[in-house]
């Protein structure tokens, strides 16, 4: 019988979303005392995001880039303009709503993945309704424990990327419509443009290069945030901890941000 490879990602180990989420959790959970079933739905867990935060990469990639040369492009001065200056050709992002929609699509499903590392530990399934997991981790561990605050703190972004996704799904509903627009001129005497923003109805407009770079960020280390903090419950006595790789000492070829280690005290008998 022949041994058969076929690769099935465009991206490798050097990517922070891969690094950090099936590659660290492998890592992290060989420390803790769970069971070997846990330790494989874990696993798949971290595939699951990895596979849904990659694809939030790939959407956003484009809008990126754009965006970072039309800028320059403004930047630099260098605007076509027609004979006699009646017509000014701006920079543009090609395809620019398809591909936000499809980012906050990804997005809205990599959250519910995230909500996924629950059932490993605790049984529990909870989709995309994290409103629904506050409640259940305050009845289970108090009003004041750190994971119902953790989820307090992140709640607004959460309910804004399910809510944005919401509103393109179902427009002029409770959540809104999703208003998306390119580089525009603002105002034209002299001209001034504006880079490419989104909102709801009557939010003020975000620049959604910004605003994609921090969604991102957002749920990769909310996965982390909560992944270690179930983990550190499973051993709440043992002489050890999971402590942040400072930036500039991360692999490159594995970018991963958090390890275990001991921990600098030891907890009292």
């Amino acid at each position: 019988m022949q041994f058969v490879f076929q690769p099935y990602l465009s991206r490798g180990s050097s990517t922070p979303c891969i690094a950090r989420t099936m590659l660290q959790t492998t890592e992290l959970v060989q420390a803790f005392p769970i069971s070997e079933d846990t330790r494989k739905a874990l696993a798949g867990v971290s595939h699951s995001v990895m596979l849904k935060l990659v694809a939030c990469l790939d959407s956003s990639e484009p809008v990126l880039q754009q965006v970072a040369q039309g800028k320059a492009q403004l930047d630099s001065g260098e605007m076509p303009v027609s004979t006699g200056g009646a017509a000014l050709q701006l920079p543009a992002v090609l395809d620019l709503r398809a591909r936000v929609e499809g980012f906050l699509y990804n997005c809205k499903l990599a959250l519910r993945e995230i909500a996924g590392l629950f059932e490993p530990f605790y049984g529990q399934r909870f989709d995309h309704r994290y409103q629904r997991i506050t409640v259940w981790a305050a009845e289970a561990f108090g009003a004041d424990d750190p994971l119902v605050r953790l989820l307090a703190e992140d709640a607004p972004w959460i309910e804004r990327v399910i809510g944005m996704r919401n509103a393109v799904d179902h427009p002029g509903s409770s959540d809104g419509t999703l208003v998306v627009e390119n580089f525009r001129i603002i105002d034209s005497v002299p001209p001034v443009i504006s880079e490419p923003s989104w909102h709801r109805d009557a939010e003020a407009p975000v620049p959604i290069a910004d605003d994609i770079e921090a969604i991102q960020h957002n749920l990769l280390t909310l996965y982390e945030d909560i992944l270690v903090d179930l983990l550190l419950r499973t051993a709440p006595n043992v002489p050890f901890s999971i402590y942040e790789i400072p930036e500039a000492e991360r692999d490159p070829a594995k970018p991963i941000r958090l390890r275990v280690g001991l921990s600098s005290t030891l907890p009292s008998a």
